[in-house]
Protein backbone atom coordinates (compact mmCIF):
# COMPACT_ATOMS: atom_id res chain seq x y z
CA UNK A 1 0.00 0.00 0.00
CA UNK A 2 2.75 2.10 0.82
CA UNK A 3 4.46 1.84 -2.92
CA UNK A 4 1.21 3.01 -4.69
CA UNK A 5 0.75 5.76 -2.37
CA UNK A 6 4.66 6.62 -2.92
CA UNK A 7 3.98 6.00 -6.50
CA UNK A 8 1.47 8.70 -6.57
CA UNK A 9 3.08 11.53 -4.69
CA UNK A 10 6.16 10.46 -6.83
CA UNK A 11 4.32 12.08 -9.81
CA UNK A 12 4.63 15.77 -8.14
CA UNK A 13 8.12 15.99 -6.92
CA UNK A 14 9.59 14.33 -10.25
CA UNK A 15 7.68 17.11 -12.10
CA UNK A 16 8.60 19.26 -9.55
CA UNK A 17 12.06 18.62 -10.18
CA UNK A 18 11.89 19.34 -13.72
CA UNK A 19 10.08 22.20 -13.27
CA UNK A 20 12.85 23.97 -11.17
CA UNK A 21 15.41 22.87 -13.95
CA UNK A 22 13.18 24.23 -16.81
CA UNK A 23 11.73 27.19 -15.00
CA UNK A 24 14.10 27.89 -12.57
CA UNK A 25 11.48 27.54 -9.95
CA UNK A 26 12.58 25.85 -6.31
CA UNK A 27 11.10 24.65 -3.36
CA UNK A 28 7.17 25.11 -2.79
CA UNK A 29 6.88 27.43 -5.80
CA UNK A 30 8.16 24.23 -8.03
CA UNK A 31 5.74 21.84 -6.35
CA UNK A 32 2.86 24.53 -6.24
CA UNK A 33 3.25 24.63 -10.27
CA UNK A 34 4.21 21.07 -10.64
CA UNK A 35 0.37 20.43 -9.17
CA UNK A 36 -1.25 23.23 -11.44
CA UNK A 37 0.22 21.40 -14.55
CA UNK A 38 -0.50 17.21 -13.63
CA UNK A 39 -4.21 18.75 -12.92
CA UNK A 40 -5.86 16.52 -15.77
CA UNK A 41 -3.35 13.93 -16.21
CA UNK A 42 -2.70 12.24 -12.70
CA UNK A 43 -3.50 9.07 -13.72
CA UNK A 44 -0.97 9.28 -16.89
CA UNK A 45 1.86 10.47 -14.84
CA UNK A 46 0.77 7.92 -12.03
CA UNK A 47 1.19 4.85 -14.79
CA UNK A 48 4.47 6.31 -15.87
CA UNK A 49 6.00 6.10 -12.34
CA UNK A 50 4.18 2.65 -11.59
CA UNK A 51 6.27 1.37 -15.52
CA UNK A 52 9.53 2.77 -14.00
CA UNK A 53 8.96 1.29 -10.09
CA UNK A 54 8.16 -1.79 -11.99
CA UNK A 55 11.46 -2.12 -13.96
CA UNK A 56 13.52 -1.53 -11.13
CA UNK A 57 11.34 -4.32 -8.85
CA UNK A 58 11.07 -6.91 -11.84
CA UNK A 59 14.89 -6.18 -12.34
CA UNK A 60 16.11 -6.23 -9.01
CA UNK A 61 14.51 -9.41 -7.95
CA UNK A 62 15.55 -11.22 -11.28
CA UNK A 63 19.39 -9.90 -10.95
CA UNK A 64 19.89 -10.96 -7.11
CA UNK A 65 23.69 -12.53 -7.10
CA UNK A 66 24.02 -15.24 -4.28
CA UNK A 67 26.74 -13.45 -1.95
CA UNK A 68 27.03 -17.23 0.15
CA UNK A 69 28.07 -19.31 -3.62
CA UNK A 70 30.17 -16.04 -4.53
CA UNK A 71 33.58 -14.26 -3.29
CA UNK A 72 33.09 -11.18 -2.58
CA UNK A 73 35.20 -9.98 -5.07
CA UNK A 74 33.21 -12.13 -7.47
CA UNK A 75 30.06 -9.83 -6.59
CA UNK A 76 31.87 -6.59 -8.14
CA UNK A 77 30.50 -7.37 -11.65
CA UNK A 78 26.69 -8.45 -11.44
CA UNK A 79 26.52 -5.16 -8.92
CA UNK A 80 28.25 -2.88 -11.61
CA UNK A 81 25.58 -3.85 -13.91
CA UNK A 82 23.10 -3.37 -11.32
CA UNK A 83 24.00 -0.34 -10.87
CA UNK A 84 24.43 0.73 -14.73
CA UNK A 85 20.64 -0.44 -14.88
CA UNK A 86 19.41 1.78 -11.90
CA UNK A 87 21.12 4.55 -13.63
CA UNK A 88 19.80 4.20 -16.99
CA UNK A 89 16.10 3.46 -15.72
CA UNK A 90 16.75 6.89 -13.31
CA UNK A 91 18.07 8.43 -16.93
CA UNK A 92 15.25 7.45 -19.04
CA UNK A 93 12.90 8.24 -16.17
CA UNK A 94 14.16 11.89 -16.18
CA UNK A 95 13.66 12.14 -19.99
CA UNK A 96 9.93 10.80 -19.39
CA UNK A 97 9.05 13.18 -16.95
CA UNK A 98 10.31 16.10 -19.18
CA UNK A 99 8.03 14.70 -21.48
CA UNK A 100 5.06 14.90 -19.41
CA UNK A 101 5.98 18.22 -18.50
CA UNK A 102 5.71 19.20 -22.40
CA UNK A 103 3.12 17.86 -22.57
CA UNK A 104 1.11 18.71 -19.38
CA UNK A 105 1.85 22.29 -20.56
CA UNK A 106 0.57 22.02 -24.24
CA UNK A 107 -2.90 20.50 -22.42
CA UNK A 108 -2.93 23.33 -20.64
CA UNK A 109 -2.09 25.90 -23.50
CA UNK A 110 1.04 27.18 -21.89
CA UNK A 111 3.49 28.46 -24.20
CA UNK A 112 6.00 25.93 -24.64
CA UNK A 113 9.51 27.74 -23.93
CA UNK A 114 12.67 26.49 -25.89
CA UNK A 115 15.77 27.98 -24.28
CA UNK A 116 18.89 28.18 -26.75
CA UNK A 117 18.83 28.40 -30.99
CA UNK A 118 17.25 25.27 -32.68
CA UNK A 119 19.47 26.06 -35.90
CA UNK A 120 22.85 24.50 -36.56
CA UNK A 121 25.72 26.67 -37.73
CA UNK A 122 28.38 25.43 -40.21
CA UNK A 123 31.99 25.49 -39.17
CA UNK A 124 34.39 25.90 -41.69
CA UNK A 125 36.29 23.06 -42.52
CA UNK A 126 39.52 24.78 -43.52
CA UNK A 127 40.01 26.79 -40.54
CA UNK A 128 42.56 25.22 -38.12
CA UNK A 129 41.68 24.38 -34.75
CA UNK A 130 44.79 25.85 -33.05
CA UNK A 131 47.88 27.94 -34.49
CA UNK A 132 50.85 25.86 -35.39
CA UNK A 133 52.96 28.93 -34.95
CA UNK A 134 51.78 29.58 -31.25
CA UNK A 135 53.38 26.33 -30.43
Amino acid sequence: MALVVGTYLDVFCNLALVVSVLEEKCGIEALGKAGQLIKGSKLRGYFLNLVIELWYLVFSYLYQPDAKLMPAKALIIPLFFLNCFVCLVSMVSRMAHTVLYYECKAIHGEELELQGRLEYTKVISATPLFDADAV
